[in-house]
């Protein structure tokens, strides 16, 4: 049932004005709230990154010209595909009928699976996908002298493709490892941060969710657990506001970061108009969510206490 829910909630945002682009790639959480009208009045307290839908995803993230050029790719290599099947078939020659019969069957079950869940955002299973797209996609550009010469094919003939091919498997390895270097110490830091709190050690807490945002800037759940230590264990509210400002930067539907910029200007700032404001933003970032709900219940009675004391 919940799954129903954010396809609907997805699949509107989708015809919004953003229709051709999309919002962009991997942002739907970045936007979730801003669309989850059914979503949040049932599971507000939960941030979603994934629709569980990766044709409703991509449409989502990548628009229209996204969902028709990825649709695109896996129908047009799979056609070409049963097509050739389809001539061997015929040739009789089961040993080529068999190899794309078997690709095609494990893209299928891809993109079956795609219609549910997140493979094309899950390593192993995109790993799987597109490597079963990228054989079945070389089997169909060979020409049928190609085949026949694959039948005396030996990499002692062909030194260089031989040189070629032990090179790439030698140098890929580690350029992925670089790849997924930064990310990698960004998560080791940050559940070190989270442990560090748990133990009840501030500084040391602060310590390894900077060295997290250090590896990557463009996460957000670091940074926001460096504005609430800034906040409840340092005091320093202007390093808070400017870190939950940064927060915000990355991910504009960081819910927590919204109430905190809202809490330091009501309570240590002593700026109403300006949390009035911050809660415009949070609006616009979550207009359905409960959270958005009760800052304007608590502004609404802050404005109230105030206009009843001017004499």
């Amino acid at each position: 049932m919940r799954r129903l829910v954010l396809w609907e909630d997805a699949i509107k945002e989708c015809f919004s004005d953003d229709f051709l682009f999309g919002k962009g790639t991997d942002h739907y959480e970045l936007f979730y709230h801003e669309s989850a009208e059914l979503s949040d009045k049932n599971w507000g307290s939960t941030l979603v990154r994934f629709v569980h839908n990766d044709f409703i995803q991509t449409f989502y993230e990548n628009g229209l010209i996204g969902i028709v050029g990825w649709l695109g790719i896996w129908g047009l290599v799979c056609w070409q595909a049963m097509v050739s099947c389809c001539r061997f078939f015929r040739a009789g020659n089961i040993g080529e009928l068999g190899i794309r019969i078997g690709l095609i069957a494990c893209i299928l079950c891809f993109l079956t699976e795609a219609f549910f869940e997140f493979p094309t955002r899950s390593p192993c299973a995109m790993f799987v996908g597109w490597s079963a797209l990228g054989l079945l996609l070389g089997l169909n550009l060979e020409s049928v002298e190609i085949i026949e010469e694959k039948k005396s094919f030996s990499l002692s003939k062909r030194p260089l493709l031989n040189l070629a091919i032990g090179v790439v498997g030698v140098v890929l390895p580690i350029y992925t490892g670089f790849l997924i270097k930064d990310l990698f110490w960004a998560n080791v830091y940050h559940f070190q941060g989270r442990a560090a709190a748990d133990a009840n050690k501030p500084q040391l807490s602060m310590h390894f969710h900077r060295e997290s945002i250090s590896h990557a800037p463009w996460e957000h759940l670091s940074r926001k657990a460096e504005g609430y230590l800034l906040i409840t264990s340092e005091k320093r509210y202007l390093d808070a506001m400017k870190s939950i400002e940064d927060t915000l930067r990355v991910h504009p539907g960081c819910l927590q970061a919204h109430q905190n910029r809202i809490a330091l200007l009501i309570n240590e700032f002593k700026n109403p108009n300006a949390a009035k404001i911050a809660y415009l933003d949070m609006k616009k970032a979550a207009p359905f969510h409960p959270f958005t709900h009760a800052e304007e219940k608590k502004l609404n009675d802050l404005f109230k206490n105030l206009s009843s004391k001017k004499p």
